[in-house]
């Protein structure tokens, strides 16, 4: 007798599965610890390592071993309210098919790839909104902060369990035990509020994980994300450049890493899930449920010449309506954002990838990121943008360029302003 094959389950329904798995499994597996405060608590600026046991939770650097994350426990009534920011680091595919994209073996043997060489404390003053100095961080240094380091070159999507070519790429799977590790400790359910964000990469991540975050959170606390550079665009690569477009790329990392992506917005997108890591496509549906702020430079650099392959260097008369029209469509697909009475956003028309969170240049109206964001956050009075939304008043579609002069980009764009 034949036997009736297994039915396939939708993509939104397995994506589901393995969030809820991973938060479970996770959790029995061996425990990762925390306390408060954690022996690295002083001096105060010190971040406490947390490893995972990669086999068992899951959570692997892209060479199979453990992953991790560091944090630093707050203080006083703020204690209880966390940020989370993950680093950036760019994205690689393990036997990667394009030559433009690039291989994960290539991070093996590094930190990147790797948590063998990690260091048990670390310092993370460097970036102002986990900084726990209350001059360069005034209204969120006393909170608790975790940092976790980006080794699985997956924008913090992958959920694949088995290797590809002997390499792992676990990045949600990270993010799951990361909160297993808040909950067996303790900690989850006296969550307050909590922002999550990062960097490049890390920006990608926030909002590639920021629904499941919402799920496994308290209901009654507020969950924010501040995705600073991760809202990469679609548009055609440089005519060519041979780069592979952002459509693509998601495509092939949806297949080799097994990504998470919003349950949601795969559930709308049944043939093409993979669109839903990029955030103009996922955003109405975290959007509903998750206050959002966005960072992000109207010319980022690493899109317009590592993502989609316009020459580097001066831009010449020939590549200056192909810059035009990506600082175009990046306010199109902004739109909803812009929209959103709920949503803040901040967007220098900058050369830039990623937008400085201190109080320094670049600066839109007269405002920094850091007090934009605050502002915002805090619904403090803003007499410039009253409702958050930050784009660069200099911009317009056919405008000069390089209209910002607190923007510290080194680009010519003399060509394209004359």
């Amino acid at each position: 007798m034949m036997k009736r094959p297994v039915p396939l389950l939708p993509p939104f329904i397995l994506l589901l599965l393995s969030s809820v798995c991973f938060a479970w499994c996770a959790s029995t597996g061996a425990a990762a610890t925390m306390q408060c405060p954690h022996p690295g608590q002083t001096p105060s600026t010190q971040f406490q390592l947390v490893r995972f046991d990669g086999a068992e939770t899951g959570a692997r650097c892209i060479d199979g071993t453990g992953a991790g994350f560091y944090y630093h426990c707050g203080s006083g009534s703020d204690a209880d309210k966390w940020i989370i920011w993950l680093v950036g680091g760019g994205y690689c595919i393990a036997s990667s098919p394009r030559p433009d994209i690039q291989d994960c073996r290539v991070r093996v043997g590094t930190a990147q790839g790797s948590s063998a060489h990690w260091a048990n404390t670390t310092n993370q003053a460097g970036v102002p909104l986990i900084s726990n100095n209350q001059t360069l961080n005034p209204d969120f240094y006393a909170w608790s902060k975790i940092v976790i380091p980006y080794c699985s070159g997956d924008l913090y999507s992958g959920t694949n369990n088995q290797s590809v070519s002997g390499m792992y790429q676990n990045g949600h799977n990270i993010i799951a035990a990361t909160f297993a590790t808040l909950k067996n400790a303790g900690f989850l359910p006296r969550i307050k509020e909590l922002i999550l964000s990062g960097g490049s990469a890390g920006g990608f991540g926030a909002h590639i994980n920021i629904d499941y975050v919402r799920r496994v959170v308290p209901s009654s606390a507020p969950v924010s994300v501040l995705p600073n550079a991760g809202w990469f665009i679609n548009v055609e690569p440089y005519p060519g450049s041979g780069k592979t477009p952002v459509a693509e790329v998601a495509l092939l990392l949806y297949k080799s890493a097994l990504s998470y992506a919003n349950v949601e917005c795969s559930k709308d997108n049944v043939a093409t899930p993979w669109l839903c890591l990029t955030g103009n496509v996922s955003y109405p549906y975290w959007g509903k449920t998750v206050r959002t702020f966005i960072a992000e430079n109207i010319y980022d650099i690493n899109q317009i010449f590592g993502q989609d392959g316009v020459p580097a260097g001066k831009i010449t008369t020939k590549e200056c309506p192909y810059v035009r029209n990506f600082g175009a469509t990046m306010i199109s697909t902004l739109d909803d954002v812009i929209k959103s009475p709920q949503a803040g956003i901040y967007a220098p028309a900058c050369f830039l990838h990623g937008v400085d969170t201190a109080e320094r240049v670049p600066g839109v109206g007269g405002y920094s990121l850091q007090t934009m964001f605050n502002d915002w956050y805090f619904s403090r009075p803003n007499t410039a943008f009253p409702t958050y939304k930050a784009v660069d008043p200099c911009w317009s579609p056919q405008g000069k360029l390089s209209c910002n002069p607190t923007c510290h980009s080194q680009v010519d764009t003399s060509a394209c302003d004359a």
